[in-house]
């Protein structure tokens, strides 16, 4: 996205969306919900923070719907709506898988200071996609120095201690508050 304002209207506008309005999401035709999964990942990769923050926010509250069945009481959300969100997700699990990539990636290798905001979608794809999650780990471990792989992973099973694998919020608050030990450890020899 080449145009800052346009681009800053257009994460606000996906991070309301997502926030307030998710049913238009869980709905939307599969090429329209892949194009927006494509913008949010270039969205990671942007140097302003807000942006980031913005996409964090948008890619959180979309795999948790996808990961939350709907319930009688829930009326902006209906049980069509989620099967279409549910196969538009399967569809692109090699772009979140990807978004996963990234996002693991900025806050070993970057300087980046929403850990707390790329925390939550890090935590909701690894529940969605463990597999990927671990495809990805064992690929930075077995990039790292002989002598440095077994540190490695065991700072990534600190990561994931006390953390189970449904989306309720003690363990994203347990992944969130593991997080900062682990980047703060891990930055002082990864390569």
């Amino acid at each position: 996205m080449e145009y800052p304002k346009v681009t800053k209207a257009y994460y606000a506008l996906i991070e309301t969306v997502t926030t307030r309005q998710i049913n238009v999401i869980m709905k939307m035709e599969a090429p329209i919900f892949r194009h927006m999964l494509l913008t949010l990942t270039e969205g990671f990769n942007h140097v302003v923070v807000d942006f980031v923050t913005r996409c964090c926010t948008a890619v959180d509250r979309i795999v948790v719907s996808s990961l939350t069945p709907p319930t009688k009481r829930d009326r902006d959300r209906n049980p069509v709506a989620f099967q279409i969100l549910t196969r538009n997700i399967g569809e692109n699990s090699e772009i979140l898988s990807n978004m996963l990539f990234i996002m693991i990636n900025k806050v070993l290798y970057e300087n980046c200071h929403n850990h707390w905001a790329l925390s939550r979608p890090m935590f909701s794809l690894i529940v969605l996609n463990p597999q990927s999650y671990e495809l990805i780990k064992n690929q930075i471990i077995g990039k790292q120095p002989a002598d440095h792989q077994a540190q490695l992973a065991e700072d990534f099973a600190s990561l994931m201690r006390d953390v189970g694998s449904t989306i309720d919020t003690n363990n994203r608050e347990k992944f969130s508050q593991n997080l900062v030990p682990f980047i703060d450890k891990v930055r002082k020899y990864i390569c």
